[in-house]
C-alpha cells in the first residue's frame, strides 16, 4: 500500500512541476542614439537562457519600435496564461514621475505605461517579478503596492 501511495506522489509531483514554467518579458526602448536599453532587454533575454537555463520560446524580448504597448500587454498575458507560470517583466527604458509613466516604443506619452497598466495586465497572478530600469522607477513600488 506504501509503494501505491509513493508512485501516486511521485507521479502527482512530477505532473504539477511539469505544469510549472518560468517565462519572461524582456522590454527595452533607446530614448537617443547610443543608449543601452535595447542592449540590456536583449541582455536580459540572454541571461535567464543562457545561464540560467530557461526555455527560449518562454523569454519573448521587445526592443525599440517593436515594443508597443499593445505587443508589451499581449506579451504579459501570454506568460500569465498559466496559475502555476513564474513569470519576469523586465523593462529597460526612459520613465517620469508626473504622471507616473514608462517609455514604450511607440510615443506619445498615452501609450506609454503606468503602472495602472501593469497591475491590471498582471491581474491575480500571484507569480511574478517586475525589474524596471527606468527614472522614477521607484515612484511604481508605492503605486504597485
Amino acid at each position: 500500500m506504501k509503494r501505491i501511495f509513493m508512485i501516486l506522489f511521485i507521479v502527482l509531483l512530477s505532473a504539477t512541476m511539469q505544469a510549472q514554467s518560468f517565462k519572461a518579458v524582456c522590454v527595452g526602448v533607446n530614448w537617443d542614439e547610443g543608449e543601452n536599453c535595447a542592449a540590456d532587454a536583449v541582455t536580459m533575454r540572454n541571461y535567464l537562457i543562457n545561464k540560467l537555463g530557461w526555455d527560449e520560446d518562454n523569454v519573448e524580448c521587445e526592443t525599440n519600435g517593436d515594443a508597443t504597448k499593445i505587443a508589451i500587454e499581449s506579451a504579459i498575458e501570454s506568460i500569465t496564461d498559466n496559475q502555476y507560470n513564474y513569470c519576469l517583466y523586465f523593462h529597460a527604458s526612459h520613465g517620469w514621475d508626473n504622471p507616473r509613466y514608462i517609455l514604450s516604443g511607440n510615443l506619445p506619452s498615452n501609450n506609454s505605461i503606468s503602472p495602472y497598466n501593469l497591475q491590471s495586465w498582471f491581474g491575480s497572478h500571484q507569480r511574478y517579478c517586475i525589474f524596471i530600469d527606468a527614472c522614477f522607477s521607484g515612484d511604481f513600488i508605492l503605486s504597485l503596492t
